[in-house]
């Protein structure tokens, strides 16, 4: 990006409307991932919250283990919504390492 400057080539501006459309594309997808991972992950701590609730006799245990799934929860949505966004800026670095750099067209400077 730093090297387009100013007045963008043809090949810049593509390259740049193709980023945008990427980074659109990707943080749709990770919404989407994420909101299926937290609509799964509430319903699983749901039913955990009930099973603690209805057995008072298992003491902590029930508690202890609502509290390590809730903390899964959380780490399996962000995991979830990262995925894509990842894995759209590793094929994006991969495919630009390839591409050849053309220098910015120097300006003429009057004497």
């Amino acid at each position: 990006m730093a090297l387009a400057g100013t007045q963008l080539s043809e090949r810049d501006r593509k390259e740049f409307n193709l980023m945008g459309m990427e980074k659109l594309g990707a943080f749709t997808a990770a919404y989407n991932a994420m909101a299926w991972a937290s609509l799964a992950s509430s319903q699983t701590l749901a039913m955990q919250m009930w099973l603690a609730w209805c057995t008072p006799w298992m003491g902590n245990r029930g508690a202890n283990r609502l509290a390590q799934q809730m903390q899964q929860a959380a780490v399996s949505i962000l995991s979830k919504g990262l995925a894509p966004a990842h894995a759209k800026a590793t094929a994006n670095a991969r495919r630009l390492a390839a591409t050849p750099l053309v220098a910015a067209p120097r300006r003429r400077t009057r004497a």
